[in-house]
């Protein structure tokens, strides 16, 4: 078993060390209103009754998604969150990160969909990779926590589940705050019908059109935290930069041959190779060609 050592600050502790300006005075917590009794609620109703959970966490960029994410991950836990290995950056690395969680009994996994949401096929791959940890992990004492531009596409199958419990729809960021809309499931699923409707041109207007159960507000992270946050999350966007700088430069890999012209990989490998064609690029382990090499095999084969 892989396991990452940490620290396990109680997170009563943590947030009693909080100047005000991280915290409200109202609550002592990063998050006000009903936020923490919510959280309570769904511990004790599924997390510690053994039933799948799911909170989603949704808004535009620079919104606080991730920073709400957190918090949200600390106060279920009761102590400080391990970005080693309770935060994962992309479809692959949540697959990873899922299986250290329960491996280390740690009750939350948050995945951040770090850039991935742009890339092609990327709601297919997200849902099957959720039914799936489900599926597999549903006997375990876990919570995916989920951050998203926008939750409309999410499997039915798993609204039918009733696994999502919770979204917090981030918007109107403040400087040392951020402000949420939280609705449960059936809030929930009427929102997502409103988004999925055709007739919702501008998407985010749908949030405004369905009452969320009630509103509430977010701390920003201190400093130090905040720079644990971005390390984290920077890696994850450094890496799909370089996947960006790869599909402008209209480069393809060997999967990607292989759908164009209708052969095997096997196949396609053989003729590059003899036609000695060099790659462009090789990123993670992957060889990328300029995409003139379709009609060259076309042509050639």
């Amino acid at each position: 078993m892989i396991e990452v050592k940490q620290s396990s600050e109680d997170i009563t502790e943590y947030y009693n060390s909080l100047s005000l300006r991280y915290k409200f005075s109202s609550s002592g917590l990063p998050f006000n209103n009903r936020t923490p009794e919510v959280l309570t609620k769904l511990k004790e109703k599924r997390l510690y009754k053994r039933k799948p959970s799911l909170i989603i966490v949704d808004g535009a960029s620079g919104e606080g998604k991730s920073t709400l994410g957190v918090h949200i991950a600390e106060y279920l836990q009761g102590h400080k969150l391990s970005f080693k290995i309770q935060y994962a950056m992309g479809g692959k690395d949540f697959l990873k990160k899922i299986k250290l969680c329960v491996q280390n009994q740690k009750m939350v996994c948050i995945y951040d969909e770090a850039g991935d949401y742009n890339k092609r096929g990327f709601w297919s791959q997200l849902n099957r990779n959720l039914n799936r940890v489900f599926d597999v992990y549903r006997t375990f004492n876990i919570v995916v926590i989920l951050i998203l531009p926008v939750f409309g596409r999410l499997d039915n199958n798993l609204f039918d589940a009733r696994i999502p419990r919770l979204l917090f729809h981030c918007h109107d960021r403040k400087d040392t705050y951020g402000r949420i809309k939280v609705y449960g499931l059936w809030r929930m699923m009427y929102l997502k019908h409103s988004l999925e409707n055709k007739k919702t041109v501008i998407k985010p207007e749908a949030y405004k059109f369905t009452k969320p159960n009630y509103r509430s507000e977010f701390k920003n992270l201190p400093p130090d935290r905040e720079k644990m946050l971005d390390n984290t999350s920077s890696r994850g966007k450094l890496r799909e930069l370089q996947y960006l700088d790869i599909l402008n430069r209209n480069l393809v890999d060997y999967e990607e041959i292989s759908k164009r012209v209708q052969k095997s990989q096997d196949w396609v490998k053989r003729k590059i190779s003899k036609m000695n064609v060099k790659e462009e690029e090789i990123y993670k382990r992957r060889k990328y060609f300029n995409a003139s090499v379709v009609n060259k095999l076309r042509n050639r084969f």
